[in-house]
Parts: C-alpha cells; structure tokens; sequence
C-alpha cells in the first residue's frame, strides 16, 4: 500500500509538473504570437494537442455576432448557422457539453468519414463579458485532466485574445492615422500648391486691378474727353450752320433775289435744314450714350406743349395734303412738372415719322390720362404701317424698316432710338401697334404730375409792358462771341428796322445793357469768362436790367433752365429768321396790347367807386379787393395790365405786397402803382422805386393823382399801338415799288436766247434737292439735261432720247441704280452709252463694287462741282463730244 501510495503521489507530482509545464508553455505560446489570428491558431492547436481534442474552432463575439477565428479538421462552415446553437452559451456565460448524439462535426479524412462523439463549447469571458467562443470535438469523451487544464487556461486565453485584438486594433488604428496623415501630407502639400497658386493668381489679380484702375482713369478721361469734344463740336458744328441757314434765310427774304438764284438758294436752305437734324441725332445720341443728356423738370402748361407741336406739325400735313388732328380727351390747361423741350422733341419726331409715311388719309394726336399717374400721347396715322417683325426693330439704333438701296423713305433710323431713351430717362415707355396698309399707333406715356389746374387759358409770357413801353425806341443788344452769329442776327433784325448794339462777352453785355436799357437782349449761352447762365442770372437780380427781356441763343437744348430762370424765349442753333422775328414780334404786340384789366386793393370803398365813375365809359374792367391778405391769391388768378395798391392797409400793406408781387415769377410782370395819401420821405420813395413803376396821391387835382396816372398810362398804350401800325403800313408801302422793279428785271433775265449744247447729260436721281444741284452743275458745263426721278422714267425717256452720258443714283426706290444699270445695258442701242455712278455711298469697298456692277466712273456726294466737270469734260474730249 505504501508502495501505491508513493506511486500514486508520484503520479500526482509528475501530473502537477505537466500541468504548469503544459500552462506556462501555452502562456508562452500566446505572448509569442501578437496578432488575434496568430494567437488564435496557436491557442487552438494547442489546446488540441494536450487535451487529445481531434478538431476545434476559436470563434471572436463582437455585438453578438460570430466571427471565425481559426479552426482544425473542420470545413469552413458558415458562422450564421451555429449562432443559435452558439446563443446560450454566450447569454448565460457556460458551457455546453454534447455526447454521443446526432448533428454532431463529421471529420474526413481521404476516404474515411468519422462522426465526432463528444462536443464542448465553452465560452471564453474578460471583464464578465464572452469575447469569444471554443468549440472542441473528439471521438471519446475529454479526460479529467483535459477539462482542468481547460479551466487552467481560459482565463490567459481570454487576455491573449483581448490583447491581441487590442493590439490589432491599435494596429488598425496606427494604420489609420498613417494614412490619414499620408493623406494629410498630399493634402497639404496641394494646399501649399494651390496656395502658391492662389499668391500667384492674387499676383495676378494685383496687376490686373491696377492695369483697369488705369484703364478706369483713361475711361474716365475719355468720357470727361468725349463729353468736351460732344460739347465742342455740338458748337462747332451748330454755329457754322447758323450762319449758313441765318444768312440763306435773310438773301431769300430779300425782293431783289428772283429766277435761278432763288431756287437754287431755296435749294441750299432745305438741304441745310436736312443736315441739320441729321447733325441733332446724332449730337442727342451721343449725349445719351455718354450720360451727358439731362432731364430737367419745370412747370410748363399741357396746352403750351401740345401747341409748340401742332405749330410744328400743320405745315408739313398741309404740305402733303393730309388732315392733322388733335385730339384732347384730358382738360389740357394743367400746368405739370415734366421736361418740355424732350416731350416737345419726342412728339414732333413722332408725328414727323407719321407724316412722311402717310400719303392719304390723316395723322392724330390724342392726349389722355389712363390713370392718375400716367399721361398718354397717342400718335396715329393711316399710312403703310408696320409688320410684326419690323416692330421688333425699329427702335434699334440706325434700324430702319427698309434699309436696302431701292428704299423710299430718307432717313438716319436713329429718331425713334432716341425717342425710346428719352422716353426711358423720363420714366415714361414708347410702343407701336401696327398693321400694314392700315397705318401705326405710338404711344408715348410719361409720369403725371399735376401742379394746378387752371380755369382760363394764358398763353402770354410774364413780360413786364411798362418796361417795353419805356424802352421801345432804344436798340436791340445782342451778346454772342462769335462775330459770325452776331452778324446774322444784327442782318436779320436790320432788315426789319431794328437797330441794333453789339456786345463779345458777358461783361461788356451787362455794361451795356445798363447803359443802353434796350428794348430786348439776345444772348448767347456758351460765353468766354462767364456763361449766358450766369449772366442771364445777374441780369434778373440787378434792378436796372431784370424788365428787359432775354431771348437766350444756344447750341444746348436746356429750355427749361432758361425758362425757369427768366428767360423770355430760348431757341437752340441754328436759329432762323423766322424764329427769331417770330420772339420779337409777340414784344411788338405785348407792347401794343391796351390796358383792359385792373386790380385795386384797397380798404377804402370810395376809392374803388370813384375808378368805377371816372373810367364807366372806357373798356376797361376795374375789379376791388378790399382784403389785403386775399390780394396775391386773386391777383394771381386774374392776371391784371394794372395793379394800384393802397400804401397803408390793415394786415397786410402796400409795401410788403408789392415786394411780394415783384418776387412771384407769375405777377412781377404786372405794373404796379402806389396809392397814397402820406407823405413819403425820400429814403421810402427810393425804396419803393425798386418795386414799383409810381407812387401817386390820393387827393384829387394833385400832380401826381391816381386817376390821373392811370388814364396817361393807357393813352400811352394807345399812342404807340397806333404808331406801330403806322411804321409796319409805312414799310409796306415802300417796299412794294422795289418789288415790281426787280421783278420786270427778273422777266429781261429769263428771255434768254437759246443756249447751243455740246452734249446732252440724263440725270437720274430721286431726291428733287440733289437733281436740282447736279443740274446747275452739269448746265454749267454747256450741257443739256434730261431728268428723271427714278429709274422706271429714266428708262421711258431712254425710249425717246438717247443722251451722250447718264449720271445715275445708287439708291432709289422701286428700281436701284444697279437694276436701272442692267435694263440699260439690255438694250443695244444703249450698251455703249457711259454711265457714271453719283452716290453718296462713300465707304472703303463702295467704288469697286460700283465699277465691277458696270458703271464707267464713280462721283462720291456730296458733288463737287469741279470734280464732276473735270469728269465729264475729260469724257466727252475722250468720245470727241468737246
């Protein structure tokens, strides 16, 4: 027994050494292997081999799902299918022990197939949480010993596990961050890449910023230059024309002027009114593109505008033989805030256009208010009208409906663009409804604002009569620093027996103006030193000269400044004659206009009773206003000849109302006259002198009494009425014998004997001023014409005659020149006839296309008359015709 005994200890010594032995071998095992997949097969096999297992699996639980970690004598089997049978053991942390029964591993080998009879899975746990699961199967039942060291190990198995999937995870996690800060670094660097860029391209933007601030500062520069040169050549081109037209103006108004000199002057007058309003299209459409058109507001009458354009409009539609209507559905006596002169611009453009293109038929102006803010114009005319598509251009800059060489109507095609943007800076809209062969509607709406509406209609300026009376005998002053327009304007007004002074600059005007007190002053507003503004201003706020009237002259169209300050009348160069006379005869007939109406404010009854006995047999309407403070307010609306004001009134005297009427634009024109009955010091008569045209007295037979001075100053009125009207029937009787004289000369010139021709020249040309011109010109070389207005007649008076040269026009309606050219030269009678071109097309390419058409020579227009005669003389000696 003692023998067994000892064995038996001996057993248990040497199983207690290969349990440590077999524990720290498989520690050493798992410190050895870091990775989870290494420590997982090292661990397993292992176990395996010391507890006799024959196969075996290691599986991880993560969020209760199974993950294979390593496996022995087993198929890869799918994980999913042991989740249920795994579950138990993983919710209730034991482990589950199967014998001997079915579903149980089957283990090949070759060609053997043998069922496991044992299964144990046991749940591996860290921190009381299974991190794991073993799976061990053999085809006996594990030893006593295999299921101790089992227990030995799984706790070193659980940390060797967490470990290394700790370790694997830093790993994965150190990766992670090597990539991110690889990614970080390539990130950076293209940061650092694009940075570089970006400095460069700020760089970049540096130099282009200061390369437009200097193109800014040359814009600017040109714009400041552009807008010098608009007002330069505005000058420049404007004061040359005046003379131009001034001074055709005048020789055809002279009798001595008959026949050919005439027409052909008449000629010059028409053609140069045309370039005019070519040259104001484009001076206005260059001052919209610029920004240096102004809209200036002012108070102006609607009926004022609506006649400025009716006055405008009547003799081009009695000229064609059309009716002009106009229509107003509004009460037009309405003074508004607008812009005049661009209203008045646009209307006339707009009711030309419909002129020129309505031959039957009539043109309408309608006037209404759609709503309260708005003021409609509608233009209407039956004439070609407009296609849909032709709508959609016309207001384009230098678009025109027909702009091919066989169109029929002139034109730039800028008036309706420059209407549009007027239209635009006045806040207001242009639109066309059109139908063709039924003629077009423009409607041209701007903002209404109303000031006040007036009852009875006042077409007269605030004029003051007194002064004019005063000062009729004495010259007209005319202010202007180019001797050109001062000598057109002294010839028109000499020639209607005017005298007239002459002053180069603002200056020497007021000095004069002071000196001569003239019966009116035309002034120019673009002067050296101080300009007509300035010196218009200083002419309204000096006493001596704010009665005398200013007709301003200048090249800028800016009516309502001058208008609104003070100005009698203002007309934009080149001013005619006609305009001109026009301004000076309405001062004749304010001059001559009888004294009808007068106010007398009062307080006294018997003052106004005593007016009513000693004038009850003349025309003269006498109205009272015993109220001082309602005086302004009633004088205003009734527009008195005559105002006597009684010095010493309750509330309101004499002396502040007659301050107050001389400082109202609307009544400083009106006389007034200072009744009373005090005795005034000679510091109160010299203050009141500066307001007022006399001071009277009361009492009866006094040299200064009322009545009196009343009853001089409408004998006065009337004396010079009569004297004008004997001065106009004077210079009308002796102007009528000079006429009859120089007409029989005229009647001698024209029976000439009959010229012998060298050649005869047909002349083809649809504008009746240049086949005119062309005419003088060609007869001036000893030839005889034939002219034709298009080239449908041209071609019957080929049929007829057949001249030695034609001078044909490139653009003309119906049939152009170049068609005109090809019926011509169809004909063999006529193929050898030289045809020169006379065109005003003029730009680089234009001769050569004419030549390559067939034409023998080309002349540009505007015709040089010794171009065209050196031409046609070097022809003719060429074909022996000199």
């Amino acid at each position: 027994e003692l023998a067994n005994a000892f064995n038996n200890m001996l057993d248990t010594l040497e199983k207690n050494h290969n349990s440590k032995q077999e524990y720290s071998e498989f520690i050493t095992l798992i410190n050895q292997n870091p990775s989870l997949r290494e420590v997982s097969e090292a661990a397993l096999r292992k176990i395996i081999k010391t507890c006799n297992f024959s196969v075996g699996a290691l599986y991880l639980v993560e969020n209760k799902s199974l993950t294979l970690l390593s496996s022995y004598g087993l198929k890869d089997e799918n994980t999913n299918a042991k989740a249920e049978l795994f579950e138990p053991v993983i919710n209730n942390q034991e482990s589950i022990e199967i014998n001997s029964g079915q579903n149980l591993p089957v283990v090949n080998s070759g060609a053997l197939s043998l069922e496991i009879r044992s299964l144990i899975i046991l749940p591996v746990i860290y921190n009381n949480k299974v991190i794991s699961v073993l799976e061990l199967g053999g085809f006996d039942k594990p030893a006593a010993d295999a299921r101790e060291y089992l227990s030995n190990i799984q706790e070193q198995l659980a940390i060797g596990l967490t470990n290394a999937n700790a370790l694997g995870q830093l790993e994965n996690f150190v990766t992670e961050l090597t990539r991110l800060n690889d990614e970080y670094q390539k990130q950076n660097e293209q940061i650092t890449k694009q940075n570089e860029k970006l400095v460069d391209l700020h760089k970049e933007i540096q130099v282009k910023a200061d390369e437009l601030a200097v193109q800014k500062e040359k814009a600017e520069e040109s714009t400041h230059m552009k807008s010098q040169f608009l007002a330069n050549m505005s000058h420049e081109l404007r004061t040359p024309m005046n003379s131009i037209l001034g001074l055709t103006e005048l020789i055809l108004e002279s009798s001595s002027l008959k026949g050919k000199n005439k027409e052909r002057l008449e000629v010059v007058l028409k053609s140069g009114k045309r370039l005019m309003n070519l040259i104001n299209d484009i001076l206005d459409l260059s001052k919209i593109e610029a920004g240096k058109m102004e809209i200036r507001e002012d108070q102006v009458m609607l009926d004022e505008i609506i006649d400025d354009v009716e006055n405008a409009i009547t003799p081009l539609t009695l000229n064609k033989k059309i009716e002009f209507k106009v229509t107003k559905n509004i009460n037009t006596h309405v003074r508004i805030s607008t812009d005049r002169g661009r209203i008045t611009q646009v209307l006339i453009n707009l009711l030309g256009n419909a002129v020129k293109f309505t031959d039957k038929g009539y043109v309408e102006l309608a006037v209404s208010i759609p709503n309260r803010e708005i003021l409609k114009f509608d233009i209407t005319d039956t004439g070609i009208g407009l296609s849909q598509s032709d709508q959609q251009i016309i207001f384009e800059e230098f678009r025109q409906v027909d702009g091919t060489t066989t169109r029929k109507y002139g034109g730039t095609g800028l008036g309706l663009t420059i209407c549009r943007k007027i239209a635009e800076m006045l806040n207001g809209a242009l639109s066309v409804q059109s139908e063709i062969g039924k003629g077009s509607t423009f409607s041209f709406t701007i903002p209404l604002n109303v000031l006040e509406i007036r009852s009875e209609k006042s077409d007269e300026p605030k004029v003051n009569i007194e002064t004019l009376l005063k000062n009729r005998k004495h010259p007209i002053l005319i202010i202007d620093d180019d001797p050109e327009i001062r000598y057109t304007i002294g010839q028109y007004l000499i020639s209607r027996g005017y005298e007239v002074a002459y002053a180069e600059d603002g200056e020497q005007g007021l000095e004069k103006a002071v000196k001569l007190q003239p019966f009116a002053i035309t002034l120019d507003v673009m002067l050296p030193k101080k300009d007509g503004w300035n010196i218009l201003k200083e002419f309204k706020e000096n006493p001596a000269t704010r009665d005398i009237p200013v007709i301003l002259i200048s090249v800028m169209g800016d009516k309502n400044l001058g208008f609104g300050l003070g100005a009698f009348e203002y007309f934009v160069k080149p001013i005619s004659s006609e305009k001109l006379l026009s301004a000076f005869s309405r001062l004749e007939n304010l001059a001559k206009k009888r004294i009808e109406k007068i106010v007398i404010v009062d307080d006294d009854e018997m003052e106004f009773e005593k007016f009513k006995t000693a004038f009850k047999n003349d025309s003269v309407n006498i109205e009272c206003i015993n109220d001082s403070r309602l005086a302004y307010s009633k004088i205003l609306e009734i527009q008195p000849d005559l105002i006597i004001l009684d010095l010493l009134m309750p509330e309101i005297d004499g002396i502040t109302l007659s301050h107050k009427l001389k400082s109202s634009k609307e009544t400083r024109h009106i006389p007034v006259i200072i009744s009373t009955a005090k005795d005034l010091s000679d510091s109160e008569k010299s203050m009141l002198n500066d307001t007022v045209e006399e001071i009277t007295v009361k009492s009866k037979g006094h040299p200064l009494d009322v009545l009196k001075i009343v009853r001089d100053r409408i004998k006065l009125h009337e004396e010079y009425s009569m004297m004008s009207d004997r001065v106009q029937d004077h210079k009308t009787i002796e102007d009528e014998p000079e006429e009859d004289t120089e007409y029989a000369i005229d009647e001698i010139s024209n029976t000439e004997i009959e010229t012998e021709y060298k050649a005869t020249v047909l002349l083809i040309d649809d504008d009746e001023d240049t086949l005119f011109t062309v005419n003088e010109i060609v007869q001036s070389c000893g030839c005889k014409t034939i002219l034709a207005g298009s080239g449908q007649e041209a071609l019957e008076l080929l049929d007829k005659e057949t001249p030695d040269l034609i001078l044909l026009d490139i653009m003309m309606p119906g049939m152009d020149g170049f068609q005109t050219l090809k019926k011509i030269r169809q004909k063999n009678s006529l193929e050898t006839i030289p045809v020169f071109a006379v065109t005003a097309k003029a730009m680089v390419g234009d001769r050569d296309i004419i030549l390559k058409h067939g034409f023998d020579d080309y002349i540009p227009k505007p015709v040089n008359a010794v171009t065209m005669a050196f031409k046609i003389e070097k022809l003719f000696t060429k074909i022996g015709l000199s």
